[in-house]
């Protein structure tokens, strides 16, 4: 079925304001931006972190990043790529890798982090928020040591 121009047009225009939604969402985290961060997000949003837990609504999202992971890192820096991204009407999936170089700050260690977001997303009145987030992460390493040597560090060692 041929979409009209105005409808493929729209759909870029969709794409790219969901690219605004991520590189904001990681430019705020790795501010420290948390109110920012909690702006990305709709009401009955969910996110699965893996080793840092699963949170249901906004609110408990809130409380993870202004509570839970302020004490534990003293820097982010999120690199993503390879955006897949399908926009069906107000409703869209992504998919993008992740690098992500951070310190713990207990111990002032360095790791290293990658993985890949799985992310929905929902188009509201404000535009495009996530509705759920889903990281896989592939290795959660202490720098010193890289990945082949420690694929993913103990949860003991996160804070």
């Amino acid at each position: 079925m041929d979409r009209s121009l105005e409808d493929r047009i729209g759909m870029l225009e969709d794409i790219e304001e969901i690219k605004k939604l991520k590189a904001g969402y990681l430019y705020s985290i790795d501010d420290r931006d948390w109110d920012n961060v909690l702006g990305c997000f709709a009401e009955d949003a969910r996110v699965d972190y893996g080793p840092w837990g699963r949170y249901e609504g906004k609110k408990e999202i809130e409380k993870f990043f202004k509570e839970t992971i302020p004490p534990l890192y003293s820097l982010h820096h999120h690199v993503t790529h390879d955006p897949f991204i399908e926009v069906d009407g107000k409703k869209a999936k992504g998919r993008w890798n992740l690098e992500e170089a951070a310190t713990i700050i207990k111990g002032n260690k360095a790791i290293w982090i990658s993985g890949r977001y799985d992310d929905e997303y929902v188009k509201e009145k404000t535009g495009w928020k996530y509705k759920s987030i889903s990281v896989t992460f592939f290795y959660v390493t202490p720098y010193e040591e890289g990945w082949a040597k420690k694929r993913m560090i103990e949860a003991e060692d996160l804070g």
